[in-house]
């Protein structure tokens, strides 16, 4: 019988046992961040859906149009409506098919092939963004959050200081004065000042990077490590920067917006040619009264439109294509100038981090924990002030937590470098959209 109940009970609590050791999947770091930001972004999906529409349009406008079959009777007299009693009484039977001036139909299908082949580009310039848009708020609640943990790690060492200091000025030991300690509780309430502010940049950078993450993950914890990452640049000389910025997704968007503001300019240049329609009908007759039978009627014709009244209104619309093409030329220009500066504002922002980053790193650090430890030791032994070694832990504080931002800047700027890359490394993670039923 206990057995039986034994094995009861492991099997009721066998479940809540295992799922107390098991790992938490809702662990998210930078990298799984990205590849769910991507996974997940609609736009993408409606990307596939627009460009299908475009091809599917260029194929609808490169096809004549429906022909127009007409039907009825001619001349029937009124007096006795019989289909028999004059001679001009038919039955006709008439097909009219119109053809469009020039090449318009050749025109209208490459305008919309052309509008197709923009979204390929779109598609890798909203990938690039995305992960650039999660790479940084990740980065700011990385950054918010190792600045809490640091000073975390360094209240109980002013706690410690407070401590100190009023022991020493209760036993009237040194030169210890009451400010001495009002200095010591003002530092610990401007740390929990400055907590609180990191904290709500914590708050919002995760409210901000909650957008690309699944709901259930909203309130879950992040792996707040930093991750480092991968630099696309090889070259940092302004014509290897210029050849990167001219094979940029959004350069080739823009680039199709020029063609097809061209092919608007072949279209109304086709206005000028008429249009034209084959006509071809059969027309039916009925035997006389008397029974003498009477000859049916073919016909055929060619229609035409006349471009009399029009050629004012059709030099207007050609040179209103014209100026919109240059307007789109200029904005290319624009485009990759805008992108080019930022480029280089992005490289030289990695070569002066880089530089301040190993002056942290090879002197600034160490001197300022020397100088810490120098500070305390003199004041230790009344060979010093009490808002001497305050100020020298606070600027070993700031110090790391300003070669933290110095991290954090370099990582940034890197991300924002791989954007710029994005026509030299295109992201190759979704090569296809997902149900287009």
């Amino acid at each position: 019988m206990k057995k039986i109940i034994c094995a009861c009970l492991f099997f009721v609590l066998a479940p809540f046992l295992w799922a107390s050791d098991a790992p938490n999947d809702t662990r998210l770091s930078l990298s799984a961040s990205i590849t769910y930001a991507f996974s997940n972004d609609q736009w993408l999906q409606a990307s596939y859906y627009r460009e299908q529409a475009y091809i599917d349009q260029a194929t609808s406008d490169s096809v004549l149009p429906d022909p127009t079959i007409s039907v009825g009777l001619v001349n029937l007299p009124t007096d006795s409506f019989d289909f028999d009693q004059e001679n001009m009484t038919q039955f006709k039977l008439a097909y009219t098919q119109r053809f469009p001036g020039g090449d318009s139909l050749d025109v209208k299908s490459r305008r919309s092939r052309l509008s197709a082949e923009t979204m390929p580009f779109m598609r890798q310039d909203r990938m690039a963004s995305v992960k650039r848009e999660v790479s940084l708020l990740w980065l700011d609640g990385y950054l918010a959050a190792e600045s809490i943990r640091l000073i975390k790690k360094n209240y109980a060492l002013f706690e410690q200081l407070a401590e100190l200091t009023e022991a020493r000025y209760t036993s009237a030991v040194g030169r210890v004065k009451q400010q001495d300690l009002v200095r010591a509780q003002l530092q610990l309430t401007q740390l929990d000042d400055r907590l609180a502010r990191l904290s709500q940049r914590y708050d919002a950078s995760r409210q901000l990077l909650n957008q690309w993450l699944p709901s259930a993950w909203h309130q879950s914890d992040l792996q707040w490590q930093l991750s480092v990452l991968n630099n696309l640049q090889t070259d940092n000389s302004v014509s290897y920067l210029s050849s990167v910025v001219q094979r940029h997704p959004r350069l080739q968007v823009a680039d199709k917006k020029v063609a097809i503001e061209q092919e608007n300019i072949n279209m109304a240049k086709e206005d000028y040619k008429s249009g034209w329609a084959l006509n071809a009908g059969y027309a039916y007759r009925d035997n006389t009264p008397s029974g003498d039978k009477r000859a049916d009627f073919v016909s055929l014709g060619v229609s035409f439109d006349l471009t009399l009244f029009s050629k004012n209104r059709y030099d207007k619309k050609t040179a209103s294509a014209r100026s919109r093409k240059q307007a789109v030329a200029i904005d290319y220009q624009l485009l990759e100038r805008q992108l080019l500066a930022q480029t280089l504002k992005v490289d030289a922002d990695i070569q002066r981090l880089q530089q301040r980053h190993d002056l942290y790193e090879n002197r600034l650090l160490a001197q300022m924990h020397e100088q810490a430890e120098a500070t305390l030791s003199a004041y230790t032994y009344d060979d010093g002030s009490f808002d001497e070694v305050v100020r020298a832990y606070i600027d070993e504080l700031n110090s790391k937590i300003d070669m933290l931002d110095i991290q954090v800047k370099q990582q940034k700027s890197i991300a924002q470098m791989n954007y710029f890359l994005a026509g030299i490394n295109p992201i190759k993670l979704i090569e296809k959209g997902g149900n287009h039923e």
